[in-house]
């Protein structure tokens, strides 16, 4: 049986996430072995009207930067994490020449804060648990330039923190480079972030890296 946590369970993506994996219903696990998913941890800092239900779906609201939170709500026994946080950094993409954003301190809370959270949770789990963090193509423009909004600053220093944990074998971590988030197709986008899940992988000592490619 498998306990799996959403964070950013209540975005659209999240939404989109829950029914794909609530549709799949088995996943593999740590050690390479389908199991059944269980309870799907589905965990937000606010829970709007109209939200997907399934018995195996309780939704957790709560600040889930903060390390006693998550200790409870994911006790020793999580298996598998998906890490919408660097995509929800609460900030709109601003212009290339904008120097403070004057809403950084939100999108560093809501995004790598909570990020380093979730990963220093995985340390006190009994065996290292798969992580999925959603991340975006921009934040790794071609040819080396630096991403020019603070969406994708924040997915690209979260890339770099969920790869040092995975380098420290804290977690079997993958990391899914979406399109644009206007460019997102939902559906596609949760299937992807559940097929990186499911990726066999030989050297669990760094980061997976996976591109999706904008849709015509």
């Amino acid at each position: 049986m498998m306990q799996i946590v959403v964070a950013g369970a209540c975005t659209p993506l999240g939404q989109a996430l829950l029914r794909a994996i609530v549709e799949r219903r088995v996943l593999t696990n740590g050690i390479a072995v389908e199991a059944p998913v269980q309870r799907v941890l589905a965990v937000d800092r606010a829970q709007p009207g109209g939200l997907f239900v399934d018995p195996a779906v309780e939704y957790v609201r709560g600040n889930y930067e903060q390390p006693r939170f998550l200790a409870r709500m994911m006790g020793t026994t999580t298996d598998s994490i998906f890490d919408l946080s660097a995509l929800n950094a609460g900030v709109e993409a601003g212009p290339p020449d904008a120097v403070i954003p004057p809403d950084l301190d939100a999108a560093l809370v809501n995004s790598l804060d909570s990020t380093r959270a979730l990963l220093e949770a995985c340390r006190f789990q009994t065996v290292a648990p798969k992580l999925v963090m959603a991340s975006m193509l921009a934040a790794r423009p071609s040819g080396g330039a630096l991403a020019h909004s603070t969406i994708a600053n924040c997915c690209a220093m979260c890339e770099i923190l969920v790869d040092e944990y995975a380098r420290r074998a804290l977690v079997d971590a993958r990391i899914v480079r979406l399109p644009d988030v206007a460019q997102m197709r939902l559906e596609e986008s949760a299937r992807a972030l559940i097929d990186a899940h499911e990726l066999a992988r030989a050297d669990k000592q760094a980061a997976q890296v996976v591109e999706i490619a904008v849709q015509p």
